[in-house]
């Protein structure tokens, strides 16, 4: 589900979101923006859908700090401290140098700006406006095309993010653990299928089906129209099956399972109406039977 992440007040009667980012890098840092002087008026998208587990993510830090505390942490990685020097329009101590000439050990992180991030990627966003800082996260997911990411320090008050957000502009890119590339379901970001329930989950690349069982995943489908993520409990689903429906000519009434395996229909005189999204899947039972949710 998507919301938005509001961080200002009314302006015209319009709530508007004023991305106050001045986020410098290091622990006792004097540099940060003034937050009346940052301002963007710009709308960020949040989500209530989470995949990472974030417990190690800490706050009270400005972002890099708290990135840095959250692979340290969690994998037992870091990355260096920010410089303090200006480069180009990257300030002193900035986010942006992660990126420009700040870059993690190579060999421990992957440098990547093409298709999309996976889950505990570490993503760095460029100066903006009048913030001469940039930014850096951690991805959560991908979600209709809309990267959705985890941090500290993203409203200029120090404090870790409550639920998986968009950052309102572009990002450089992205590093990626070697440790985790190739391992999972979400293409390298981690195990999506940790701690979770069996049933079908969006991948962190937005366009993939899973199912998740017993702790592992496997493929369910190629969602060509993307992947739409369900609220809790209930199965996720390609897009292009939202408004899909179960052929029943031919059919006696009662309850049939869909073609995407989580999907219980009714039959009533050659129509179909959705009887119940099974959140660990659909059994198709003998003929003359009802099928019915696991």
């Amino acid at each position: 589900m998507k919301n938005y992440l509001i961080l200002a007040s009314v302006v015209s009667g319009a709530m508007m979101c004023s991305l106050n980012v001045g986020c410098t890098a290091e622990e006792g840092s004097t540099d940060d923006l003034d937050v009346e002087e940052t301002a963007a008026s710009e709308l960020a998208l949040t989500s209530d859908y989470m995949v990472g587990d974030w417990t190690h993510l800490p706050t009270g830090y400005q972002c890099v700090v708290g990135a840095r505390k959250f692979f340290e942490s969690a994998f037992g990685v870091s990355f260096p401290r920010m410089p303090d020097h200006w480069t180009g329009d990257c300030a002193d101590l900035g986010a942006c140098h992660l990126w420009l000439d700040a870059e993690p050990d190579p060999a421990l992180w992957e440098k990547m700006s093409e298709g999309y991030p996976s889950t505990y990627d570490l993503i760095v966003y460029p100066p903006h406006g009048a913030n001469p800082y940039g930014h850096v996260a951690i991805v959560d997911h991908v979600e209709g095309g809309e990267i959705y990411v985890m941090d500290t320090n993203y409203a200029e008050d120090e404090q870790r993010s409550t639920m998986p957000h968009t950052v309102s502009w572009p990002e450089y890119g992205w590093y990626r653990l070697r440790s985790l590339s190739g391992g999972g379901a979400t293409g390298g970001g981690g195990d999506l299928c940790a701690g979770r329930v069996d049933g079908l989950y969006c991948g962190a690349d937005g366009s993939t089906l899973h199912r998740c069982s017993g702790g592992h995943a496997s493929i369910e489908q190629d969602c060509g129209s993307g992947c739409e993520v369900m609220p809790p409990g209930t199965n996720d689903r390609c897009a292009d099956d939202a408004g899909a429906s179960h052929d029943c000519s031919g059919l006696a009434n009662g309850l049939y399972c869909g073609a995407d395996g989580a999907t219980l229909y009714r039959c009533s005189g050659g129509s179909a109406s959705v009887e119940a999204v099974c959140a660990s899947g659909c059994e198709v039972m003998p003929s003359g039977t009802n099928d019915r949710c696991w």
